[in-house]
C-alpha cells in the first residue's frame, strides 16, 4: 500500500506536527467515531426486535457453561477469577434475561476488553471467551424474540462489528498502550510500516483521511520531504526521493 500519493505535498511540515495531527485523528476515531458507528448498527437490531424484546427472557446457556468451566480451571491454575465471577449470577438466573440486559452485559465485557487493549496493549483471553459466549446467547435471544428477520439484523451487526474490531485492533498499536506514544513515535510507526506492514498503512490512511484529511496530507508531505534528503545533501532531490522510497 502506497504511503506517498501524487500531488498535494506541502513543504516545511515538521515531524512533531505531522505526528501530533495523525495521533489526534486516530485517537478521535477510536474513542468517538468507532463507537458511534457501532451504536448505530446495533440500534437497527433493537428496532428489528420490537416491543417483545422488553418482556421475552432467554437463558444464558452458553455463558453459564463457559463460566462454570473456566472459573474452576483458572482457580486450579492459581489465577484470579474476580473479574469473571460477577457475571456468573446473571448467567445462572433461572428466569433468564431480556435482550437489553444481555446486550448490556456483552457491552460491558467489550468495554473491558477495549480498556485492556488500549491501556495494556493486549486483551484478556478469559474475557474474550466470555464475550464470545455472551454473543451466542444474545444471538439466541434475537432469534427467540424476532425470528428470522431479527436474526438477520443481528448477524449483520455482528459482521459489521467484527470488521470494526479488526480495524480498531490494527490501529491501536500506532498509539501504544494508554495512547502514550509521542507524536514522533506515531509518525515513525506509520511511515516505517510502509516497508513492512501495508495493511496498517492502508487502515491508517483510511481513518486519518476520514477524521482529518489535512492530517494525512501533512504526514505524507513530511515523509516525502524526509525521503528526498540526506544528511550530506539537505536539499530535496527527486532522485534521492525515488531511491529512498
Amino acid at each position: 500500500e502506497a504511503l506517498i500519493e501524487k500531488g498535494g505535498f506541502r513543504e516545511g511540515i515538521d515531524l512533531f506536527t505531522a505526528g501530533e495531527k495523525a495521533k489526534k485523528a486516530v485517537s478521535d476515531y477510536l474513542t468517538g467515531t468507532h463507537r458511534d458507528l457501532m451504536s448505530q448498527k446495533w440500534s437497527q437490531v433493537q428496532n428489528a426486535l420490537g416491543p417483545r424484546a422488553n418482556i421475552t427472557r432467554t437463558p444464558l446457556t452458553n455463558t453459564k457453561n463457559y463460566l462454570k468451566t473456566i472459573i474452576p480451571q483458572q482457580k486450579r491454575l492459581g489465577f484470579s477469577t474476580a473479574h469473571l465471577e460477577p457475571y456468573l449470577q446473571n448467567a445462572t438466573s433461572q428466569r433468564g434475561l431480556i435482550y437489553k440486559d444481555i446486550r448490556e452485559l456483552k457491552t460491558k465485557v467489550g468495554e473491558n476488553l477495549e480498556t485492556d487493549l488500549f491501556q495494556k496493549g493486549k486483551k484478556d483471553r478469559q474475557l474474550e471467551g466470555l464475550y464470545a459466549a455472551l454473543e451466542k446467547d444474545a444471538r439466541d435471544a434475537a432469534g427467540n424474540i424476532g425470528g428470522p428477520d431479527a436474526l438477520k439484523a443481528y448477524d449483520d451487526a455482528v459482521r459489521f462489528s467484527r470488521n470494526m474490531f479488526a480495524r480498531r485492533d490494527a490501529l491501536a498499536p500506532i498509539l501504544g498502550p494508554g495512547f502514550k506514544n509521542t507524536p514522533e513515535q506515531v509518525y515513525n510507526k506509520i511511515v516505517n510500516a510502509a516497508q513492512t506492514n501495508s495493511e496498517l498503512v492502508r487502515r491508517a490512511r483510511t481513518i486519518i483521511n476520514r477524521t482529518d484529511p489535512n492530517a494525512w496530507k501533512d504526514l505524507t508531505s513530511r515523509a516525502a520531504e524526509q525521503l528526498g534528503k540526506t544528511a550530506k545533501n539537505p536539499e530535496w532531490s527527486p532522485g534521492q526521493f525515488v531511491k529512498s522510497y
